[in-house]
């Protein structure tokens, strides 16, 4: 997402912009994402905010109970401003849309071109590519993810440390007679965590979809796959019997499949001229909700360096000015996730109690809502803020 919203802003600012991409044919894998209105405002700069619009579903609230129907969380955009909301959208459904804008600019997409390696000197960057065919440009920009072994190559402090949990995921068709409203969460203590986010329209046939998520310790992955399914699903029942007709579809452990996390850290984000950005620069929990939007974002400052400044200045400033935003979200998701996934009865209760504590407060939760709808640059003093009626200039144009 990150490259590709990158290479387009790129080649509208009049740069020659080339793809390298390893895979014989571009596509993103992975279930749902939601975009929140830092993201829109992002794609709302690429003129795509209207179609993602039509082609997700918007999202007003997201909403946390316990298996025990005690409702623990309520966010809702609204407390901000009612006309401030997000959109749920199928990965492959938004990398369509980025692929589309990037092929009509112009930008040049190499596929099966696996780079092994980076050199760079005072005036050009070289990507190497399997077969020692070599690549000069002005520069290069790494989006490859969080797992990227060029990123390592780089004279950058960082390290990248996997999460011992991950989530089963699947895309479900939606239960018309059961309409899914915001991203809906089911919690047992803080080891279990159950979610349906709308996702509007699948990428393939355009039928109205929903992702379903389950969490699990990357270490039962492999048991996992030994239990009896049905067993497994009467239990996700157990845990939400909403979901019954939802789970219907599924017969075999493979109707799933099972993503895993980790954070990306490093102490800047550009050596010379190489830069990173999305994952491979800062890869993150999923517990808020941001990969996406950061990236987003990460495209459209970038850009907006290297359209007003020499490249290494560029680059340099770039990595100034993302590092309060992403230093906060990348805190908070990694303080965040053990109260959601992990064995700590400690961490469950404490979110059981503080959670809906929040709520009472009308400044604690707008803090909450500002979190969540991507806003916050600091704990407390946040003098960074993104402006809320600058983000709504950009997001009401489309609101009709």
């Amino acid at each position: 997402m990150a490259g590709l919203a990158c290479a387009t802003r790129l080649a509208r600012l009049g740069h020659n912009v080339t793809i390298l991409e390893r895979f014989e044919e571009p596509a993103a894998v992975g279930a749902g994402i939601l975009i929140q209105p830092t993201g829109i405002a992002a794609l709302q700069d690429l003129d795509l905010a209207r179609e993602l619009v039509r082609r997700g579903d918007r999202v007003e609230q997201l909403i946390g109970t316990t298996t025990r129907g005690r409702r623990i969380m309520n966010i809702r955009y609204a407390d901000l401003h009612p006309e401030l909301y997000a959109i749920g959208i199928h990965r492959g459904t938004l990398f369509a849309l980025l692929l589309e804008a990037a092929e009509k600019e112009g930008v040049e997409i190499r596929c099966g071109a696996e780079v092994s390696r980076i050199e760079q000197d005072a005036v050009s960057a070289t990507a190497f590519l399997e077969g020692e065919i070599n690549c000069a440009f002005d520069a290069i920009i790494l989006a490859s993810g969080s797992h990227s072994q060029l990123r390592q190559s780089l004279a950058i402090r960082q390290r990248a440390m996997p999460y011992p949990w991950g989530a089963l995921w699947t895309i479900l068709d939606t239960v018309h007679d059961d309409p899914i409203e915001g991203l809906q969460q089911v919690y047992e203590g803080s080891h279990t965590m159950i979610g349906l986010l709308p996702s509007g329209l699948h990428p393939e046939d355009h039928r109205q979809c929903v992702s379903f998520f389950w969490s699990l310790p990357c270490a039962e992955y492999e048991s996992w796959h030994e239990r009896d399914f049905d067993e497994w699903k009467r239990n996700v029942v157990r845990q939400w019997p909403r979901l019954s007709a939802w789970l219907e579809p599924l017969k075999t452990h493979d109707d799933l499949a099972f993503a895993q996390y980790g954070d990306v850290i490093m102490s800047q984000w550009h050596d010379g001229r190489v830069v990173c950005i999305g994952d491979a620069a800062h890869a993150m929990s999923p517990q808020l909700g941001q990969g996406t939007n950061l990236a987003l974002i990460d495209a459209g400052v970038l850009a907006d360096c290297m359209h007003q400044m020499e490249i290494t200045e560029a680059f340099a400033a770039y990595s100034s000015l993302r590092r309060r935003h992403l230093r906060y979200y990348q805190r908070a998701s990694r303080w965040l996730t053990p109260f959601f996934q992990s064995r700590s009865r400690v961490a469950a209760g404490l979110r059981d109690s503080l959670l809906p504590a929040a709520r009472i407060l009308g400044f604690t939760r707008r803090e909450a809502t500002r979190v969540t709808a991507g806003l916050k640059t600091g704990m407390i003093f946040d003098p960074n803020v993104v402006p809320l009626l600058d983000l709504l200039d950009k997001t009401r144009v489309h609101a009709g």
